[in-house]
């Protein structure tokens, strides 16, 4: 359904404008007048919202127009006139600062002027729910109350004055939530929501989208959003945000079509052509995201971050030799860029390419900076380094000396963890005892709790289970429990068992920040003897990031070669799997004896 939403929108090109609406000036000595400055502006843009080709946002000072990217500045002045009041507004587009429209009305109603003013402008105006001076009165004074307190009583009051005012429920409602009463929030949205249609249908659909932000519901946010695209189709955060919630379900497909709708809409923001990159290019659209790349690039030619984007797109395709020449490229302009990390970027695509000398000289230059810059963890880095490129028994030296003389749980850790991958149960059972008398804060504790866990004596997947109940016994502790017994059942060799939660995990889990689960994945369908289903889930880099050392590596690398061999081997191509193969023994090394 987002797809087909998606697609609807893009049925011909149009002409988007961004619209920056600024504080009318007030002319008037009265006093009483002063919060028409603002409230105009507020009510024009509400009279605009859900226009099809303008996305009105009302700022506080000219400053912030470039911030939004405005096309166009709104500006003007109220001033009374005996018993009327005079307003003016001019539309000036944001470059150049030519004259787009003007605009005057007399009368004696703000709201009444507000949508004049808002008509002669643009044409198509809608009613908010609002046709009485003191609702919007009420509304402005909880926008700029400082206290939530203030505010929440100035927003009620006018909700109570106009029970339709669907932007006083969604203010308050934002501003409790922004306050940490989550449960007032949801209650300020039932309340609206008892208006029925008297609410107008921007403001249920934004109401929608925020009561399933607080629930934590990603399927209903996507719901949410889809209908608020529909009816505000002007404005590119939502497609953003569309983009987004597709992108940590892994539809990328989809989510390149709502990134780029989003660029659309804002041409001038150039990261959204960062995420329309990575989108495209987890979709595996090498070309189009290089183009989206390159735009981004061009828009910001002096930083870095263009080239180290187009670096990992081409990486996690496969592409090695472009994706180190980007990330060489990445370092030259900005050598403090990720905190000097690109060296460690192109390492790992030199390595990639079968040249580990070589992958070692860039690795050597990364550690360079990180010891330079006082990085405890720099030598765990290049243990870590070292154990997944083949020398096992140097890296394992190199974490028993950091152990004994930082006391380091994280290295005590990680050397369960290899001990346990390597097949000795009963060493990784004596690194995580250590690690368990090196805690000494609740968050080493806790991930020595993990080590002793995975280190646990061998048992049945319904013991594994209860075995995390206990270890992790928290709400919050979720994730942790459920990616602990994913890996104690895998490494365990309950993978009929591991594989539905690995599937879970992989399907929660955006691709940025998991993808090594392709791989888990993979090795769990293969082991199950259900290799048929593995399909594209090994044809896929994941990306190293630097800064990162993630104890579970070694899950997924090398093995993925190994798994890849598998594969290939099934399917007849006997020369790619035996180098493949070749690959996975060359990085696997010497296990410790």
């Amino acid at each position: 359904m987002i797809a087909l939403l998606l697609a609807g929108c893009a049925r011909k090109p149009v002409a988007y404008q961004r619209w920056a609406v600024l504080p009318f000036e007030n002319l008037s000595p009265d006093p009483a007048m002063a919060w028409m400055s603002r409230g105009l502006a507020e009510a024009v843009c509400l009279h605009l919202a859900g226009s099809p080709q303008v996305d009105v946002s009302a700022v506080g000072s000219l400053r912030e127009a470039p911030t939004l990217r405005a096309t166009h500045v709104l500006h003007g002045y109220v001033v009374r006139t005996g018993a009327q009041v005079r307003v003016e507004a001019v539309l000036e587009a944001a470059a150049g600062g030519g004259m787009a429209a003007r605009a005057a009305a007399t009368g004696d109603s703000p709201l009444r002027l507000a949508r004049l003013v808002a008509g002669e402008l643009h044409g198509q105006v809608r009613d908010f729910g609002a046709t009485r001076d003191e609702a919007l009165r009420a509304y402005v004074e909880g926008l700029e109350a400082r206290e939530a307190s203030a505010a929440v009583d100035a927003f009620q009051r006018a909700a109570k004055l106009e029970p339709g005012f669907g932007a006083a429920y969604l203010a308050w409602a934002q501003r409790l939530a922004g306050a940490g009463d989550p449960r007032g929030a949801r209650q300020v949205i039932a309340q609206a929501a008892r208006e029925g249609s008297r609410i107008p249908g921007v403001e249920r659909a934004r109401l929608a989208v925020l009561l399933a932000t607080l629930e934590g519901d990603r399927s209903a946010q996507e719901r949410a959003l889809m209908s608020l695209a529909q009816v505000t189709p002007a404005d590119s955060d939502v497609f953003r945000r569309l983009g987004d919630q597709a992108m940590a379900l892994r539809r990328h497909a989809v989510a390149a079509d709502a990134y780029l709708k989003a660029a659309d809409r804002d041409p001038g923001n150039a990261l959204l052509f960062n995420q329309l990159g990575y989108a495209q290019g987890y979709a595996r659209d090498l070309a189009d995201a290089v183009r989206s790349l390159e735009r981004y690039r061009q828009m910001r030619p002096e930083e870095a971050n263009p080239l180290d984007s187009l670096g990992d797109v081409h990486y996690y395709l496969g592409q090695f030799t472009e994706a180190e020449k980007y990330y060489l490229e990445a370092w030259r302009k900005d050598a403090g860029f990720l905190g000097g990390g690109e060296p460690y970027k192109a390492a790992w695509a030199r390595l990639m390419q079968g040249n580990r000398a070589g992958a070692d000289d860039l690795f050597g230059k990364y550690i360079q900076v990180r010891r330079a810059a006082g990085d405890p963890l720099a030598e765990f880095a290049r243990a870590e380094w070292e154990y997944l490129t083949g020398r096992r028994r140097e890296a394992v030296d190199l974490l028993e000396q950091l152990g004994k003389e930082r006391g380091s749980v994280a290295a005590w850790v990680q050397l369960s963890v290899w001990s346990l991958e390597a097949g000795d149960r009963q060493r990784a059972r004596e690194y995580a005892a250590r690690a368990a008398a090196a805690a000494r804060d609740p968050g080493s504790a806790l991930m020595a709790r993990v080590g002793q866990y995975l280190a646990g004596p061998e048992a049945s997947a319904a013991d594994w289970a209860s075995a995390a109940q206990r270890a992790f016994p928290e709400a919050a502790q979720g994730m942790i429990r459920r990616t602990a017994l994913a890996y104690a059942l895998l490494l365990s060799g309950h993978c009929p068992a591991a594989l539905p939660l690995l599937q879970e995990l992989h399907n929660e889990i955006p691709a940025s920040e998991g993808e090594p689960l392709n791989v888990l994945v993979a090795w769990a369908l293969i082991e199950t003897g259900r290799t048929g289903e593995v399909g594209d889930l090994l044809d896929t880099y994941p990306v190293r990031r630097p800064g990162a050392e993630q104890p579970f590596s070694i899950l997924s690398f090398p093995r993925l070669f190994r798994l890849r061999g598998i594969l290939l081997e099934k399917q007849g191509r006997q020369a790619e799997a035996q180098a493949a193969y070749r690959f996975f023994e060359a990085l696997r090394g010497a296990t410790r004896s």
